[in-house]
């Protein structure tokens, strides 16, 4: 039988092995992230961040990055909490575009997010783009200001031009587009994201926006399962790897063994080499 802190330590090596392969998919884009809290069968304040961001394939990804213990739940000590979990994972700080929590969403739209439904209701492929509106989508990108100074601001008016004519009088594979995440994934699959980069940059940066917290629901009904009434002794950090291992099992799945033997060798020497 393998001791416990063996199996501690097999937990960890798959830990980080897996939260590496999604940052590997992120690939240093822009992402949002999700955070909610709950406590656990011993009463602990539990936060649980997911991270969100559209990979190369043009897919929404919402992906479950740990869970941590919060002893002081103000917004002060929480974002702390969550800029360190965050940089433990060489996450850039300066891609992050949204951070929506349990009742509220923060980020740069507090004041107008009026202005950010109607722009992404204008991107909606939906009837052949039925909601497009050009001036409300350019409001939408004058927040970006990062993304959209005046030279881009110009190339996106134009972009947008020919865009919308394209997608409705030219192209079929616009007709049975669902919403803006099937424009994403359609437009980055036919190499038209390169052909219309600022739209579809904004089409990005529309869709990792955080408009609710419901996936961060997942990580607080696993822990129920793994932390209970006859394991309600177990480590944070073992809690939390299990936790990643069982939300992110189709990743998990898809590292090497290979992977997880060289991480759980090198963590330190050991008699036996596996």
């Amino acid at each position: 039988m393998i001791c416990s802190t063996i199996q501690k330590e097999i937990v960890d090596a798959c830990t980080k092995e897996t939260i590496k392969a999604i940052i590997k998919d992120l690939d240093g884009d822009y992402f949002g992230i999700l955070v909610d809290e709950s406590k656990d069968i011993s009463h602990k304040e539990q936060m649980a961040l997911v991270l969100r961001y559209v990979n190369k394939n043009g897919e929404l990804i919402e992906s479950f990055l740990g869970i941590v213990h919060v002893g002081d739940t103000s917004a002060r000590s929480l974002q702390k909490v969550i800029y360190s979990l965050l940089l433990d994972h060489s996450l850039c700080l300066s891609r992050l575009r949204g951070q929506g929590y349990d009742g509220a969403t923060h980020n740069r739209f507090d004041v107008v997010t009026s202005d950010l439904l109607l722009g992404m209701a204008s991107l909606n492929p939906v009837d052949s783009f039925a909601n497009f509106s050009k001036s409300r989508i350019m409001k939408l990108a004058e927040y970006y200001k990062s993304e959209f100074g005046d030279n881009e601001l110009r190339d996106l008016s134009y972009q947008l031009d020919s865009f919308i004519v394209y997608a409705r009088e030219c192209d079929s594979k616009f007709l049975n587009l669902k919403g803006i995440k099937d424009l994403a994934t359609m437009m980055a699959q036919t190499k038209l994201d390169q052909t219309w980069s600022l739209v579809y940059l904004l089409v990005k940066l529309a869709l990792i926006l955080p408009v609710a917290t419901a996936s961060v629901e997942r990580a607080f009904s696993s822990m129920k399962l793994i932390k209970n009434d006859l394991r309600n002794s177990i480590g944070e950090e073992f809690l939390n790897g299990c936790l990643v291992c069982k939300i992110e099992r189709k990743i998990f799945e898809n590292v090497s063994n290979d992977a997880i033997i060289d991480r759980f060798q090198n963590m330190k020497s050991r008699r036996v080499q596996l």
